[in-house]
């Protein structure tokens, strides 16, 4: 779970800094086609295309910070569940 746990960390940066750089291309790369976002005071945003706009909503309304950190940790050898 350790390395699982250390892959996911460094996914985790280069998301936060594909956010930082504008790059949607490797944000989008790293989305799951049924992968949902949880945007704060909004509601949750589910599929690719969704993500997409949300993700240019975001970068055009000159996103200045971003960071894509771990706050839930768990899972075995089969399933891991990353929650941040």
């Amino acid at each position: 779970m350790d390395a699982t746990r250390r892959l996911i960390g460094e996914q985790n940066a280069r998301f936060t800094q594909a956010h930082l750089t504008g790059d949607i291309g490797l944000i989008e790369s790293m989305f799951a086609p049924d992968a949902t976002a949880f945007p704060r005071g909004a509601a949750a945003v589910t599929g690719l295309p969704e993500l997409h706009d949300l993700t240019v909503e975001y970068l055009n309304a000159g996103l200045t910070e971003f960071r894509e950190a771990t706050t839930d940790f768990y899972g075995n050898a089969e399933f891991v569940v990353d929650a941040g």
